[in-house]
C-alpha cells in the first residue's frame, strides 16, 4: 500500500525520489503531497525542482485557493509502483472506490483525490472533488470540467486466468 513520509529538507526530498539524469527543469515533476494544517490534510503536489509544495485551501463551496509551502514540513506520497493512473471520462459516472484517500481524517463528502488532466500539451497536476477537477497552476486553482482526467487509484492484484485447476 502506498504511504506518506514527512520531508524537512531537500536532502531527504532526494533520498525518497530518485530521478532520472535526462529529467532536468525543462520537464516540470510533480509529486503528490499532503500538509497538516489545523488538524486537516491538505492536499496538493510538491514541484520537485523547485522545492516548493502547493495545496489547496477550501474557503467555501465555491472557492479555494492555493497555498504554497517553501520550508519542507510536509508529506510526500512513496509507494507509487503500489498505485497508478486511471482515465476518467466527462459525464461518465466517477468511481473512486479504489481511489487513494489521502486525507483520512476528512468526512466522506468532504474527500478529494489526487488527479491530472492534460491543458495545452502539458499535464497539470490536480484534485478532484465532486466530479470536478481542481487543476493547480502556477498562478491559481482553475476550476474546469475536463473531457479527460486521470484519478489516482490503488492497483489492484492482477486476476489469474481459471485454468480449470484446484487451487489447492
Amino acid at each position: 500500500m502506498a504511504f506518506f513520509v514527512r520531508v524537512n529538507n531537500v536532502q531527504e526530498l532526494h533520498h525518497y525520489i530518485k530521478l532520472p539524469p535526462e529529467l532536468t527543469v525543462n520537464h516540470p515533476v510533480f509529486a503528490p503531497a499532503r500538509i497538516l494544517v489545523d488538524g486537516r490534510y491538505l492536499i496538493g503536489y510538491l514541484d520537485y525542482f523547485s522545492h516548493i509544495g502547493h495545496f489547496i485551501f477550501k474557503i467555501n463551496e465555491q472557492q479555494n485557493v492555493v497555498m504554497s509551502v517553501e520550508n519542507f514540513g510536509f508529506e510526500l506520497l512513496l509507494g507509487m509502483d503500489l498505485v497508478e493512473w486511471r482515465w476518467l471520462r466527462s459525464g461518465a459516472e466517477m468511481n473512486c472506490s479504489n481511489a487513494l484517500v489521502p486525507d483520512p481524517l476528512a468526512k466522506q463528502d468532504d474527500w478529494l483525490y489526487y488527479g491530472r488532466c492534460l491543458m495545452n500539451n502539458r499535464i497539470y497536476p490536480g484534485l478532484i472533488g465532486n466530479n470536478v477537477c481542481h487543476v493547480l497552476t502556477e498562478e491559481d486553482v482553475s476550476q474546469h470540467e475536463h473531457k479527460v482526467l486521470q484519478i489516482l487509484v490503488h492497483k489492484t492484484a492482477p486476476r489469474r486466468k481459471d485454468d480449470g485447476r484446484t487451487p489447492w
